[in-house]
């Protein structure tokens, strides 16, 4: 087992003149030469760069780990007062973030300061005004745009357009499939919503405030919650995001993320294929 220690590098956060956290998608053989950026934060915000610097300096450092690009999602540049630079690879999820430099992991392992982490990108990258490249979402629909959609309790019902099937949640009778196609027509109306929210921009790990006036500390937290899921394909990358609703927000960017999802599924619903689907049994507690 590799030992770890804590990281002795500590970061003043009054040195800092500004981060900045870029996004890759890759393509379907995941070849890290395929990256292509896909979204760009910049935190100049002085509270925003304190409550990084606070995360990043609780790191620990793990001896001896060789770690593999291929699966590095950004790349964190922390830019110094003195223009000196700091990079590092980074990926993070719901649990850990995980910094790395020099053939060396540098580990968070914490929910609640994941939690935190995700939230300050969440809002850095939705606030950025930076477009997405139109090499990334080009305003016409590519001929492979496919998608896989979830939401719900546990994001169990499905809309998976690679295989043509719909799963649907019957709660205490399990689940059923039944194929599911829609149209170009559809397809198209679909990918235009997605373009016009600009839905690359969104984290994979999809953590917002509740509203305009939380803090990112704030601990508001409603139980039971839908968790939704999307993994989109353009030009032969893909686009991933997942975001468990514990605070039912209601900021513009997740409530346009709601909109596209529950117009998936109304598409869906009006299939007679889905009509004649069983009715759910039961209900969650």
């Amino acid at each position: 087992m590799a030992q770890s220690h804590r990281n002795i590098q500590f970061i003043p956060a009054e040195n800092i003149e500004k981060i900045t956290v870029s996004e890759y998608i890759f393509d379907e053989t995941y070849d890290y030469y395929s990256r292509l950026e896909s979204n760009t934060a910049t935190i100049t915000d002085t509270t925003d760069i304190n409550v990084f610097t606070e995360i990043f300096n609780s790191k620990e450092k793990e001896i001896g780990a060789v770690y593999d690009l291929l699966y590095n999602m950004y790349i964190l540049q922390i830019t110094m007062k003195d223009s000196s630079v700091l990079s590092f690879s980074l990926n993070y999820n719901e649990k850990s973030i995980n910094f790395y430099d020099g053939g060396f992991r540098f580990f968070i392992n914490d929910q609640q300061t994941s939690l935190l982490f995700s939230r300050l990108l969440t809002k850095a990258m939705l606030e950025n005004n930076a477009p997405v490249p139109d090499e990334v979402m080009p305003a016409a629909m590519p001929d492979d745009f496919d998608f896989i959609v979830t939401y719900g309790l546990g994001g169990l019902n499905v809309m998976d357009t690679f295989k043509g099937l719909y799963t649907k949640d019957l709660i205490e009778a399990g689940s059923a499939d039944t194929p599911v196609q829609l149209s170009q027509q559809e397809m198209m109306q679909i990918y235009s919503e997605m373009e016009k929210i600009n839905i690359m921009k969104y984290p994979y790990t999809y953590s917002p405030l509740r509203t305009v006036d939380s803090g990112l500390y704030d601990g508001s937290h409603v139980d039971p919650y839908y968790t939704y899921s999307l993994k989109i394909r353009i030009n032969g990358r893909y686009k991933e995001i997942y975001w468990k609703n514990e605070n039912y927000s209601v900021m513009s960017h997740a409530n346009n993320l709601k909109e596209i999802v529950n117009h998936i599924f109304s598409i869906v619903n009006t299939k007679e294929i889905v009509k004649s689907m069983p009715t759910p049994r039961g209900g969650y507690d």
